[in-house]
């Protein structure tokens, strides 16, 4: 399944697979706490193997979870402007005070926009998007039924 892929696609499908399965570790986790919770970020599971797989539907899903990641990117930024230090920052579990949280928020924050940006640019890059029209089935407008 992997030949012929671009490094930089099974690298993102790793990213969004790991990010997928941590998101059913936490959600596990908070039920065996007796909590109720459900994080949508375990559907990032398929997405990433329907971008090993080359599957356009797959490919688009993953773009437009990128563009609600700049929304609550933004949205994170445009809290922090209006209600400056309400929102907790933690490093390693610790919460961070003073000088030094709103440099751990630029850095989180930063490195947020990277990995989103690069994402974006890996998903929409030509030969990025050639492979998945080239692999996608033709549609047509005829229903088949049996």
């Amino acid at each position: 399944m992997l030949q012929n892929r671009p490094i930089v696609l099974v690298l993102l499908a790793a990213a969004l697979i790991y990010a997928g399965l941590d998101a059913i570790y936490a959600t596990v986790g908070l039920w065996s706490s007796g909590r109720l919770g459900l994080n949508f970020a375990f559907l990032l599971v398929p997405a990433g193997i329907g971008l090993l797989r080359l599957s356009e539907g797959w490919r688009r899903f993953t773009l437009y979870t990128l563009m609600l990641a700049v929304i609550g990117l933004f949205g994170f930024l445009g809290y922090e402007i209006v209600r400056p230090g309400q929102m907790a920052v933690s490093w390693f579990g610790t919460r961070v005070e003073g000088v030094f949280r709103y440099v751990i928020f630029g850095a989180l924050l930063g490195c947020g926009s990277l990995v989103v940006s690069w994402a974006f640019h890996t998903l929409t890059r030509p030969e990025i998007k050639h492979l998945f029209e080239v692999n996608a089935e033709p549609q047509s407008d005829t229903i088949h039924l049996g």
